[in-house]
């Protein structure tokens, strides 16, 4: 007989097992501000075996920042915002304690209402705040606690359910842990246990009921008592369709997720009272039916329903081993992990009203990451966009003609010098047409800037830019001009008859014209002198229909950011407004040379953080998302930060609005654009007229009566990081069959 080590009689005696909170499911409620409580509450903390943990403090930190994300908060502020939540209530008697006994712990947790706004904080917006109130409201019902609780686990993460029914009758072993969340700790303890511990110690404020024998006949109705929807991932055959058929004559949809290739089916039964289990797999097949079979009896209603010809290669060939090399089906942690998801996805979406069919889903990982399935990606691109156009466009005077008409080289520099004119979103909507000593621009209805009726104005208001830009050139020329504007939009057009007259004049408007561009850095300026506001305005008050008004104070420029804010905001969330803002902008240097009008990307003056956000807004799915749940005041905040930064705008409306009016303010609008350029400052126009709603005047202050037309906003900051270029004259050039004398190219 061999001699007991001593150190091996001692272990013997000191490894003796000892009894441990193998059944506790739910922690003690602990009100601080009731007396009972109160006391027992003292009793346990006062317990050197129970550790007490209290980060509420830190919880109501990180839930007043929350609230305020744009804004950096002052420790002061911090303070007095949690303050106003306890409301004069001392920090330990807010919320309450729970005492968990398998874990030894006493836990301060803040109520219920500020314990999810916190806990669901990172839900938002993917779940709106109606939708998280609807789905905590679910009571969901879980038979199988393997697959059933990664299931478990997704839906109280994501706030999907408020009372749980869990039904399991088996306990942890060390075989399920490779796919069952638990560790060696768990082990030999009920799954139903460890399914609600996890609930409650995540949200102990949530209903946990345990069915620890698993659902059986007796409990199949307390099981679905006021279920909403019922997840079945039960092992046993009969209770698969007992409990759809307890579901189905209840009107409780049932989700079930099988590991193999990634299957999820969805019987809506509260929306089909008649369908058939299981899809109908097995027909006039019932629970009673397989009450009683040996494994071996069940294996062809188990290979029918599971689908056998579409199973994984190694799950069909474990299956010829089971019960010889194997104890049963294998199953992977990363294919329950997926049907907790798909399952939790499911959920969500019939709980919310979505999801209106029944069938069987599959996701199969294995078939999804292979090379053929490879996703594009996308292409290398510099964090700064590359400027296509740095310099002002050349504009050289032509050899000027002998003849009274002018030349075909000086006709193409008049319409060069038209195209130098300012438009909306760089359209550019005109062509040109020449016939005799006449030039005729007229909008181009094939680029036209929008569908809108008001819209147009916008073009009109750039055809009399382009009429301004004409007469420029021209008298540079020394021709004498009669203009005349059409009355009908057939389409709205001018046209000038040129003739020879006295020596050329000044070139000064030729060369600011040449040098004029959008700046649209929004860097801090200085402020804009009386004086160049006062020539500005003088340069508006030459056209009659053109009304203007200046703003220089701080505060009124920051008021004008928020309208102008408010607007751009609007036109983000308009679906067709959307539409032709993403339009416009050129994305790549390609892009902007191909096409030649547009806004080049390298013009918006973005940094990279900007720019990825702003690519990001290229989605209309995402603004109607923003839309929907009334969102998106960031959206104006380029705008708001530039105004702040201003030295100036100016405000430009119209005393009218029929035709020859918006045409003749549009020669006003180029003119006082060249006085600034003369005076070294930048400017940026901001608005269109199709997005100013009548209410922009009762904000901001323009003259009684007056039409707002375009902001202008003025600073003194560097040279813009790029220019938009002009489509070709060759484009836009019309010649008569009369006219076709060779030009200059």
């Amino acid at each position: 007989m061999l001699a007991l080590n001593p150190m091996s009689m001692a272990l013997q005696c000191g490894l003796t097992p000892r009894r441990r909170d193998a059944s506790g499911t739910a922690p003690d409620a602990l009100d601080p501000t009731c007396d009972g409580d109160a006391a027992r509450l003292a009793r346990l903390a006062a317990d050197p075996a129970i550790d007490v943990i209290d980060t509420t403090d830190a919880q109501l930190d990180e839930l007043v920042r929350g609230r305020t994300p744009k804004v950096e908060l002052s420790s002061d502020e911090v303070r007095t915002r949690v303050e106003q939540l306890l409301a004069g209530a001392d920090r330990e008697l807010f919320g309450c304690w729970f005492h968990y006994p398998w874990a030894s712990c006493l836990v301060h947790v803040l109520p219920p209402t500020l314990h999810r706004e916190l806990r669901l904080d990172r839900n938002r917006y993917k779940i709106t705040s109606a939708e998280q109130t609807r789905l905590l409201s679910a009571r969901v019902a879980i038979a199988g606690l393997s697959v059933g609780r990664a299931v478990l686990s997704t839906l109280i993460r994501e706030g999907i359910g408020g009372s749980f029914h869990l039904a399991d009758f088996d306990a942890l072993s060390v075989s399920n842990l490779n796919r069952c969340a638990g560790g060696v700790l768990d082990v030999g303890i009920d799954k139903t246990v460890l399914a609600a511990r996890e609930v409650a110690e995540l949200d102990p404020w949530l209903k946990v009921r345990v069915f620890r024998d698993g659902v059986s006949r007796a409990t199949l109705a307390e099981f679905l008592e006021g279920v909403d929807i019922l997840v079945e991932e039960c092992d046993d055959l009969a209770m698969k369709f007992e409990l759809r058929e307890a579901a189905r004559a209840r009107r409780i949809p049932v989700l079930m997720a099988t590991s193999d290739c990634g299957r999820l089916d969805i019987e809506r039964f509260d929306l089909e009272a008649t369908r058939e289990p299981l899809h109908g797999i097995l027909p006039g097949v019932r629970a009673a039916d397989l009450a009683g079979l040996t494994t071996k009896q069940k294996v062809p209603y188990i290979l029918r329903l599971i689908d056998a010809d579409r199973l994984e290669p190694r799950m069909a060939a474990s299956l010829v081993e089971v019960k010889e090399t194997l104890s049963t089906w294998p199953q992977l942690a990363s294919g329950v992990a997926l049907g907790g998801a798909m399952v939790a996805n499911a959920a969500r979406r019939l709980l919310l009203g979505g999801l209106e069919w029944s069938g069987r889903h599959s996701i199969d990982l294995d078939a999804l990451l292979v090379a053929e399935r490879t996703l594009p990606l996308p292409e290398p691109r510099p964090w700064t966009p590359r400027a296509v156009a740095l310099d002002a466009p050349a504009l050289g005077l032509p050899v000027r003609g002998l003849d009274q008409v002018p030349s075909p080289a000086e006709l193409r520099f008049l319409v060069e010098c038209a195209t130098l004119a300012p438009s909306g979103g760089n359209n550019q909507p005109w062509r040109f047409e020449i016939h005799g000593g006449h030039l005729r621009c007229a909008l181009n209805p094939g680029r036209r800037k929008s569908c809108f009726e008001l819209a147009e104005r916008a073009d009109v208001l750039a055809l009399g830019s382009a009429l301004e830009a004409t007469l420029i050139g021209a008298g540079a020329l020394g021709f004498s001009v009669k203009a005349e504007v059409a009355m009908e939009p057939s389409p709205w057009s001018w046209s000038v008859q040129l003739a020879r007259g006295g020596p050329p004049e000044r070139t000064d408007a030729l060369e600011q014209l040449r040098q004029r561009c959008t700046n649209r850095r929004t860097t801090p300026s200085a402020l804009v002198s009386a004086e160049d506001l006062d020539a500005l305005l003088t340069a508006a008050a030459q056209h009659l229909a053109l009304r203007a008004t200046a703003i220089s104070d701080a505060e009124a420029l920051r008021h004008l950011g928020e309208v102008i804010g408010g607007l751009d905001r609007a036109r983000f969330l308009s679906p067709p407004m959307h539409a032709e803002l993403v339009s416009e902008i050129r994305w790549t240097p390609e892009e902007t040379v191909a096409r030649r009008d547009g806004i080049d990307l390298a013009c918006l003056e973005l940094d990279a953080t900007d720019r990825a956000a702003f690519e990001v807004l290229r989605s209309g799915a995402a603004m109607e998302v923003l839309a929907d749940l009334g969102l998106g005041h960031a959206l104006g905040d380029a705008s708001r930060r530039a105004f702040e930064n201003a030295g100036a705008a100016l405000i430009l409306a119209t005393s009218a609005t029929d035709h020859r009016s918006i045409v003749e303010a549009g020669r006003g609008l180029i003119r006082v654009w060249l006085a600034a350029t003369a005076r070294g400052l930048a400017v940026h126009p901001s608005g269109t007229p199709l997005i100013f709603p009548r209410e922009f005047g009762r904000q901001v202050p323009i003259l009684t009566g007056a039409q707002p037309l375009l902001v202008l906003r003025l600073s003194r900051l560097d040279a813009p990081s790029a220019r938009s270029l002009r489509r070709k004259v060759d484009d836009l050039l019309v010649t008569s069959a009369s006219d076709k004398r060779e030009a200059p190219r």
